[in-house]
């Protein structure tokens, strides 16, 4: 029995150590080429009203989640969108850059209990020789000195990443007003 403890401390205090030499930052990528043209793409993009019909975490995937806009722009179109529910959890997301017709780009914020994870993030539209728009959705991050988060950073792309990928084949959903299953 002694020697069982022994080894599981080895094992905890090994895993611990090696959690201070990971990488502290992570970076998500996804791309999809849609059938919609750069400008179409963009404005679903930057009505953040439509993220819960078209992004993974949808509606449907957390009905009694509630959505919350505000910090609108000149035109009246919100910059900023709060969601609070017992699946998706709590968070924001503010746009941050918009003067530049390639790109978006946000601040994420998550809370998942005692821990807050904050994110940057991006949209960036390509238009291509057929009138379709290649989309690159990115998220990147810091993981602090945390080891333990470390270790989850080191597995954020397995983590994160088909959720961008649903994401994206619910943009195109929206985009082409088709129905979207989400």
């Amino acid at each position: 029995m002694k020697k069982l403890l022994v080894a599981v401390t080895v094992i905890v205090l090994a895993l611990v150590l090696v959690g201070f030499w990971l990488p502290a930052d992570y970076r998500i990528e996804r791309r999809r080429v849609l059938a919609a043209g750069p400008e179409r793409v963009r404005a679903q993009v930057r009505d953040l009203e439509s993220w819960p019909q078209w992004t993974a975490w949808s509606r449907a995937e957390d009905p009694e989640c509630v959505w919350t806009f505000d910090d609108p722009d000149a035109f009246g179109v919100p910059r900023a969108m709060h969601w609070s529910g017992p699946k998706h959890g709590e968070g924001t997301i503010e746009l941050t850059e918009l003067a530049d017709p390639d790109r978006i780009e946000f601040a994420l914020t998550g809370v998942d209990g005692d821990t807050v994870l904050r994110s940057v993030g991006a949209f960036a539209f390509e238009g291509d020789a057929r009138g379709g728009t290649e989309v690159v959705w990115s998220l990147s991050g810091v993981m602090a000195a945390n080891p333990v988060h470390r270790w989850i950073g080191l597995f954020m792309d397995s983590l994160v990443g088909a959720d961008l990928e649903r994401g994206l084949e619910g943009l195109e959903e929206e985009v082409l007003g088709r129905p979207n299953p989400r």
